[in-house]
């Protein structure tokens, strides 16, 4: 009987320990981007097992701990996810200048521009969003014949670098969706007549 009260102690004081510093340690990997050094994580495995060799009980209740421990492990990892994705927002001021190459001619530009792009010659355009937070914007774009509104072509994951040599002459529209933590932003669009 009082092996068994002084296991509960045991067990309440290693995890009143446990519990707050994995929480914490949790949030502080969020905010910082940072994993947990390797000797955090032996501070407190030396914490269980000093906790486990203070008196022999049976292996149960090592399995018992483990099993706490991984649960508070698990349950951090995902709250860290939740909290992560929603912290990743829209930027109203996300876009940042583009710059495009026609005909090996360099040129800066932002959302809205109107570009005259030779037939049959490589058109390039570099750009990047920067999401709210340190989250990285992911991308999905459309391009679009300015006056049938017929898609050319759909790109449900867009990269930058984007390069697009045009076959035929006419006037398109390139629509261009950051995403920023599963949400969709602010589209860029730009106006391109071909010639």
């Amino acid at each position: 009987m009082i092996n068994q009260s002084l296991f509960k102690f045991e067990e309440a004081l290693t995890f009143s320990f446990l519990i707050p510093y994995f929480l914490f340690m949790a949030g502080y990997h969020i905010t910082q981007k940072l994993v947990l050094p390797e000797s955090h994580f032996k501070l407190i495995l030396a914490q269980a097992t000093r906790t486990i060799h203070l008196k022999p009980f049976p292996f149960i209740h090592i399995k018992l701990i483990m099993k706490k421990l991984l649960f508070i492990l698990f349950s951090a990892f995902f709250i860290g996810q939740n909290i992560q994705a929603q912290t990743c927002a829209c930027n109203p001021n996300g876009w940042q200048p583009f710059t495009a190459i026609i005909n090996k001619t360099t040129q800066t530009v932002n959302c809205g521009h109107q570009f005259g792009v030779p037939k049959e010659k490589p058109f390039k355009l570099v750009g990047k969003y920067l999401c709210k937070d340190t989250c990285t914007a992911k991308y999905s774009a459309v391009l679009k014949n300015n006056v049938t509104r017929a898609v050319v072509q759909n790109y449900p994951v867009f990269t930058f670098p984007w390069t697009y040599t045009f076959l035929e002459a006419g006037n398109y529209k390139l629509e261009i969706t950051p995403i920023c933590g599963g949400k969709r932003c602010q589209p860029c669009v730009f106006y391109l007549t071909v010639n």
